[in-house]
């Protein structure tokens, strides 16, 4: 009779994996109404049909992920779990995926759990397991192909298995925009492969070819949204330069997201990391990093915060080849390094977000629903710029007459400008989105508190519904 054990690393990886999903779910079982930017691709999912062209609302995301959430979106719950379950089920399958291509790139457990802790508790990653855009799919799209570069060998499959996982890849190119990196990356890698006569020209071309054919179609389709002008002016200042100060404040800015606000240790981490692993020729890090670079230097994509979300686990990666020397005193000084500037840090500002309920909340939906208990006839309700889309996709539910409806400016100066010229009446002014919230909200109270009646609605958060009366 054969006895098994359970190896301790095996259970350390079960316990940060069942904290790291159960932190995504309970985050997701909150159901908090979508915010600004999540209602402006939602009304693409109610007002559009077809994804093969520019997005309304200055949006940007790829065709396939956009018709299978129309398809969910007609689930019988809530849009806020229904748009946000893909989200979900791709940062859960992305934890085992990523524990998969870890035990490729590491003999060392402790590598391999300190990668996995850093980015099963990353707040970002979880964050974005949860919200209505398609940077979580992305982050398993890109493990998917990476981790089937040392699991699906080329060279030993038949031909039929070769035709399709190339068809695949190439499919994948279109619910991914982060897959063309991917697929790009795995080429490489595959044609150093070539060089070492690990596998055949022909193998490659019979893999590959229906890959290249795949980007260059979606570049052409999608040509109008990459060159988008509009888009391109938002992330003015997220594409890579020559200039050696700009690149120093984007890479700073990206530290911060993804790691500490105040504290620029992590970014020396990460760097020192990745270029242990350019030593140690581990490509399959630093390859889909450099070309990243690159791409966005011909300002194809920018290399900025959420939109690089799924090459986050690579940096985890180059965290933890720092913990991979032979000697172990060595490796338990860095990881006692990781773990006070990195690890615990993600912990605690993830348990302190998702569990104490300390995230970003934009709620518009409480307001409205007040609203709509309060206004009388003649009554009117203001919106303005910096609300209209979450107001007009839950207006989809809440039903308000246009003829009831007020759309004032997003300028701070024009809007009070606006409110002054009002004609007598009773109005009701929802706000729970802007740039600079708390700046926008102290300047309308110090106005309204001044000139007329009012009374006031809100929450913790700053979401808010103003009632005054012009006399």
């Amino acid at each position: 009779m054969k006895h098994y054990t359970i190896k301790l690393s095996n259970i350390f990886f079960m316990l940060v994996l069942s904290i790291s999903a159960f932190m995504a779910i309970y985050f997701y079982s909150f159901g908090r109404p979508l915010w600004f930017d999540e209602c402006a691709l939602a009304l693409n999912i109610v007002e559009k049909n077809n994804y093969f062209t520019v997005l309304l609302y200055a949006q940007a995301c790829p065709p396939l992920f956009m018709y299978l959430s129309k398809l969910i979106h007609y689930l019988p719950v809530r849009a806020e779990y229904s748009l946000r379950i893909i989200p979900l089920m791709s940062f859960l399958a992305s934890l085992p995926l990523f524990w998969a291509l870890l035990n490729k790139l590491f003999k060392n457990n402790l590598c391999k759990l300190t990668a996995f802790s850093i980015f099963a508790f990353n707040y970002r990653v979880l964050y974005y397991a949860e919200e209505f855009k398609q940077y979580s799919t992305e982050m398993f799209i890109f493990l998917l192909i990476l981790t089937s570069y040392f699991y699906i060998d080329i060279k030993s499959i038949k031909t039929k298995y070769k035709i399709l996982y190339g068809l695949i890849l190439g499919l994948l190119l279109w619910c991914s925009n982060a897959a063309a990196v991917g697929i790009a990356s795995v080429g490489l890698l595959h044609l150093i492969k070539i060089f070492k006569k690990e596998c055949s020209v022909k193998d490659y071309l019979i893999i590959f070819l229906p890959s290249l054919i795949s980007i260059v179609s979606y570049y052409f389709v999608m040509y109008d949204t990459v060159h988008h002008d509009v888009l391109h002016a938002y992330w003015e200042d997220s594409f890579i330069s020559a200039n050696y100060n700009n690149f120093l404040k984007l890479m700073n800015r990206n530290a911060k997201y993804f790691f500490d606000e105040k504290c620029v240790i992590p970014a020396f981490i990460v760097l020192i990391g990745f270029f242990k692993c350019l030593f140690k020729n581990k490509f399959i890090v630093t390859i889909p990093i450099l070309i990243l670079l690159f791409i966005s230097y011909l300002k194809i994509y920018p290399f900025t915060e959420r939109l690089i979300l799924f090459i986050f686990p690579l940096f985890t990666i180059a965290v933890a080849e720092l913990c991979n020397f032979e000697k172990k005193f060595i490796n338990l000084i860095t990881l006692t390094i990781i773990s006070i500037f990195l690890i615990f840090p993600a912990f605690k500002y993830s348990y302190n977000n998702i569990c104490l309920n300390h995230f970003y909340h934009e709620d518009i939906v409480t307001p409205l629903k007040f609203t709509k208990n309060l206004m009388s006839d003649n009554d009117k309700l203001l919106i303005d710029n910096n609300n209209n889309r979450s107001f007009k996709y839950y207006n989809m539910l809440f039903k308000f007459k246009s003829e009831d409806i007020i759309y004032v400016s997003g300028d701070m100066s024009e809007f009070l400008n606006e409110i002054k010229q009002l004609p007598k009446g009773r109005y009701f002014y929802v706000h729970s989105h802007s740039s600079n919230r708390n700046e926008w909200l102290n300047a309308f109270y110090i106005f309204i508190k001044a000139l007329y009646d009012y009374r006031i609605y809100s929450d913790e958060y700053g979401n808010c519904l103003f009632v005054f009366t012009v006399s």
